[in-house]
């Protein structure tokens, strides 16, 4: 009986070092694959504009002018 504790233990310990492990190294993963995958690009000017009405809504608008290295991007 107290073979069938530690043995259940034993199997939890496992899952629960496997699971960690993979969750690191697709958490390693994703950060190179979102570093990679960014586009390169400056961003020239970028004008903003907010409109508050009188009923306190708000519009805004947003104009951004951008360099980037190669058509792709």
């Amino acid at each position: 009986m107290a073979n069938d504790q530690k043995q259940k233990r034993g199997n939890s310990f496992n899952f629960i070092i496997i699971t960690l492990i993979f969750f690191a190294g697709l958490a390693i993963f994703q950060f190179f694959m979102y570093r990679n995958l960014q586009p390169q690009f400056q961003v020239i000017s970028r004008d903003i504009t907010f409109t508050i009405y009188e009923d306190l809504s708000v519009d805004f608008a947003t104009k951004v002018e951008i360099l980037t290295e190669n058509e792709r991007d």
